[in-house]
C-alpha cells in the first residue's frame, strides 16, 4: 500500500513538472516569433483559460526594437495585445536613421500584430536623431507633450492628439493634432476633423522660418525642404 501511494505521488509530481514545463514552453513560444522577445518582473500569473499573462513590479518588456518599463503589464496572447500601466517608459530604436524615441505615459496599449502602440494620458515624448546620421537641415531633437500618442511602427508614423505641444530647437507648436511622417519628414498639424475654432499657433525663434508667430486652422511642415504651408484664417507676425 505504501509503495503504491509512493508511486502515485511520484506520478503526480512528474505530471505537475510536465504541466509547468508545458506552460513555460507555450509562454516562451508566444513571444519567440513576435515583436515581444522577453519579459522580466517581480511576480507573474498565467490564466490558461483566457491565455492571459499578468506581470507585476519592476516589469521590463524587451521588444524587437526597444523596451518598455512599467509597474504592471497584461499580455493577451489570443488578441496579441499588450497592456501596460503606471510609470510607463518606452524606448524605440530605428536603425534606418539612427534615431531614438523615448515616451513616458500613464498607460500603453500595444497591438503586436499590427505593430501599433497607443500611449495614453500625460504623454511626454522625445525624438532624437543621431548627429552623425542627421542632415544639415534636419532637427536633431523633437519634444512632444499630449494626452494621446499613436505610434505606427509598420508605417513609421507618430500621431499626437489632445492638448498637443511640439518643440524643436527654438520652435514651438500648440495644436489639437499633429501627425509626423518619418519617411517623408513631414509634420501635418490639425489636418484631422476638429472644430473650426481650434486654431494652431507656431512660434519660431529660428532663422529658418523668417517669422515670429503664425496662426491658422491647418498647417504642413516639410522639415527637409524647410517649408511651411498654412491654410485657413492665416495670420503671420514677422
Amino acid at each position: 500500500m505504501v509503495s503504491k501511494l509512493s508511486e502515485s505521488i511520484k506520478m503526480l509530481l512528474n505530471l505537475s513538472k510536465l504541466v509547468v514545463l508545458l506552460v513555460v514552453i507555450l509562454f516562451s513560444e508566444s513571444f519567440a516569433k513576435k515583436e515581444i522577445k522577453k519579459v522580466s518582473c517581480d511576480y507573474t500569473e498565467f490564466n490558461r483559460k483566457t491565455n492571459t499573462s499578468y506581470f507585476y513590479g519592476n516589469v521590463k518588456i524587451e521588444l524587437e526594437n526597444g523596451y518598455v518599463l512599467c509597474d504592471k503589464a497584461v499580455y493577451k496572447r489570443s488578441d496579441e495585445e499588450l497592456l501596460c500601466e503606471s510609470n510607463v517608459y518606452c524606448v524605440i530604436f530605428s536603425t534606418k536613421d539612427n534615431s531614438k524615441l523615448e515616451v513616458r505615459s500613464s498607460y500603453l496599449k500595444y497591438n503586436v500584430a499590427q505593430k501599433i502602440i497607443v500611449f495614453d494620458t500625460n504623454v511626454n515624448a522625445l525624438y532624437e536623431q543621431n548627429s552623425a546620421a542627421r542632415k544639415e537641415n534636419e532637427f536633431r531633437i523633437i519634444k512632444l507633450w499630449s494626452q494621446e500618442l499613436i505610434l505606427n511602427i509598420a508605417q513609421e508614423q507618430m500621431f499626437a492628439k489632445k492638448d498637443v505641444l511640439v518643440e524643436s530647437e527654438n520652435n514651438k507648436i500648440v495644436c489639437v493634432t499633429a501627425k509626423y511622417f518619418l519617411k517623408d519628414k513631414i509634420l501635418e498639424i490639425n489636418n484631422e476633423d476638429i472644430a473650426d475654432n481650434n486654431m494652431l499657433e507656431i512660434t519660431s525663434g529660428s532663422a529658418k522660418f523668417k517669422f515670429r508667430t503664425c496662426t491658422s486652422k491647418t498647417a504642413k511642415i516639410d522639415i527637409s525642404s524647410e517649408k511651411i504651408f498654412l491654410n485657413g484664417s492665416v495670420r503671420i507676425v514677422f
